[in-house]
């Protein structure tokens, strides 16, 4: 079921008392972007695990929860070294170990080096960043990857409606450091007061943000933020309505 509006809301600092926002910034890779969940079922299933996709969501689920982990340890490490936790996670609660998981992990990576594993849009997707372009917005990526993330926006069909990407593995400083936002508001030509972004990962994208002046939103489809100080949403398309309390530039 969705939250109501009001009920996100109450998370966090009212959007109506802020600042006019001109920009959006976005993450990718679990905020605009997901795994080709087809694809690695399909892995799955040549092996003789055949799993569904409530079963992928599940270990979905469990592999954030591996990843959640690691960023509040003191090793909290880099972007690489958490996916490869949350893959080893999600793969365990599909039954998928020893040598299975090594062949699997295999043809997940050659998809991957073919820039095709994050390849997955939620429904709604476009047509919300479509909708912030028509309303003035200024669209941005700020994303931790390996210099290939407007690849995979322009293989998933959302790159033309960004204004701007700014990826880590092109500029060298990945997220939480607040110099990958500075960049990317210089590029939007904005104030951080006047941009929101929207990440799935509290430690990196909330806390990230907020060190750069920039309010931050958590999307949480799964609720494993429930207890954090900041606004959370389920999916993209609940931008439009929270954005609508403050005043349109």
């Amino acid at each position: 079921m969705r939250w109501k509006l009001s009920t996100v809301l109450t998370r966090s600092r009212s959007f109506s008392s802020m600042p006019v926002t001109r920009a959006v910034f976005f993450d990718v890779g679990g905020t605009l972007l997901h795994l080709d969940h087809d694809f690695i079922l399909s892995c799955l299933a040549d092996r003789g695990l055949v799993r569904d996709r409530a079963a992928f969501a599940a270990a979905d689920r469990r592999g954030r929860v591996a990843m959640k982990t690691i960023l509040q340890s003191s090793e909290p490490g880099d972007d690489a070294a958490r996916w490869r936790a949350y893959a080893e996670a999600m793969l365990r609660h599909l039954g998928c170990e020893g040598e299975d998981a090594i062949a699997v992990r295999k043809r997940i990576g050659e998809h991957n080096k073919a820039g095709r594993l994050w390849a997955h849009a939620e429904p709604g997707t476009l047509a919300t960043l479509d909708q912030l372009k028509r309303a003035g917005y200024i669209v941005g990526i700020v994303s931790n990857s390996d210099g290939r993330v407007h690849q995979f926006l322009e293989y998933a069909g959302l790159a033309g409606s960004l204004d701007f990407v700014v990826d880590s593995g092109a500029v060298g400083i990945e997220k939480p450091d607040r110099r990958i936002f500075d960049i990317a508001c210089e590029r939007a030509g904005v104030d951080p007061s006047e941009v929101v972004h929207v990440g799935d990962l509290y430690e990196i994208d909330i806390v990230g943000a907020r060190s750069a002046g920039i309010e931050g939103v958590l999307i949480d489809p799964s609720d494993l933020h429930t207890g954090e100080d900041c606004t959370r949403i389920r999916a993209i398309p609940d931008m439009i309505p929270l954005l609508q309390q403050r005043v349109v530039p």
